[in-house]
């Protein structure tokens, strides 16, 4: 009995090999169909570029990157009471969060292969910001290059 359960386990396993390289396969085809600018950055894979355009559809449909940065939750979370303002406040949870970990794992990748981005990790770092935090702050400048990007057809140069 135990040798069937495992024969049957490991054909599961097969399967859904299977089925996600025949999903990545059709990801990659609709992804270079788009014929997107993101694939011109550095360090971002097909499954990311697929994953945020799916999510984001349209770039054009956000007036600024701002507003594109808050829908992907990327923003500060603003805490006042009266007078008081908070000077350091964490990242905001309300947005999409399917992207936010897809920009999050994005910029991550992007910091090893661009001295740009990570020049600016390690300023966020030397400022005392942890690496998650750190993190944030390149995916939220990822966010805004990605959109100048996509909104004006041009090829990443940094």
């Amino acid at each position: 009995m135990l040798a069937l359960q495992a024969r049957m386990a490991i054909e599961q396993i097969l399967f859904f090999t299977t089925q996600i390289e025949q999903v990545e396969k059709e990801s990659e085809i609709l992804v270079n169909n788009l014929n997107s600018v993101l694939l011109s950055i550095p360090g971002i894979s097909i499954n990311s570029v697929s994953a945020i355009i799916g999510v984001i559809g349209n770039f054009k449909r956000f007036s600024s990157p701002r507003k594109l940065n808050a829908y992907a939750g990327l923003d500060p979370v603003v805490y006042e009471s009266g007078q008081f303002k908070a000077k350091s406040t964490r990242m905001s949870k309300r947005g999409n969060s399917l992207l936010q970990q897809h920009l999050v794992l994005a910029a991550h990748n992007i910091v090893k292969n661009n001295e740009t981005f990570k020049t600016y990790y390690d300023s966020k770092r030397d400022q005392g910001k942890t690496h998650y935090n750190a993190l944030g702050h390149c995916a939220t400048k990822l966010l805004r290059i990605m959109y100048k990007l996509e909104c004006d057809q041009v090829t990443f140069n940094l």
